[in-house]
């Protein structure tokens, strides 16, 4: 017998949406119990909440991060933190300090943000990445870790999964780790990209 339907959820590759079975609306319903029960034992008051907070705070400062009141704002990209997200998102501000806005650019379309933190954003992938690879290779994306990924195919998710901050493909060409780029871009290959020298 068929597990019941009892809703949707999106299919692994993003382009659209499948039946989501009892059994697995159980097992994640099994695993945000969870996830409330550890974060209980983890952080028992208010107090315990806030110091863990803080240390965030703390550690991404040390990680490069500033206040985003800090941020650029000549109309210039830089990557964003927001409260309530685990990601971290390309943005820009418009207008003049302090009655200017914040918007973040995803998917071809921009949204207003209020971030709480800012940080320079790092090169940017240019069609230079092909030079010395196989013809085959059309396009390079770029992990939230860094790690440099060429595949062979144009229709690989023009988004990466939120939860991994990882681009999803079938199968990669080739990796190279530890990158210096822009976490999370992405660009396609052009007719004229050089190919007479090795990366």
């Amino acid at each position: 017998m068929e597990d019941k339907i009892v809703g949707f959820k999106c299919t692994m590759d993003g382009t659209g949406c499948e039946g989501l079975t009892e059994k697995e609306a159980d097992q994640i319903w099994a695993r945000a119990e969870e996830a409330e029960k550890r974060r209980k034992e983890l952080m028992p008051t208010q107090h315990d909440a806030l110091k863990a907070m803080q240390e965030a705070y703390i550690r991404l400062k040390e990680l490069g991060w500033s206040e985003a009141i800090y941020c650029p704002k000549d109309g210039s990209h830089f990557d964003v933190i927001e409260n309530g997200s685990t990601g971290t998102h390309d943005c820009y501000y418009d207008g003049e300090w302090p009655n200017g806005s914040w918007w973040v650019c995803t998917e071809g379309d921009i949204w207003p943000s209020r971030p709480c933190l800012y940080k320079l954003q790092k090169p940017r992938l240019t069609q230079d990445i092909f030079k010395g690879q196989p013809d085959n290779v059309v396009v390079a994306c770029v992990d939230y870790d860094g790690m440099l990924k060429f595949g062979d195919d144009r229709e690989i998710r023009h988004t990466y999964t939120y939860a991994s901050e990882r681009w999803r493909g079938s199968e990669w060409i080739s990796k190279v780790e530890g990158t210096d780029y822009e976490p999370l871009t992405r660009l396609e290959r052009n007719a004229n990209s050089p190919k007479d020298k090795q990366l």
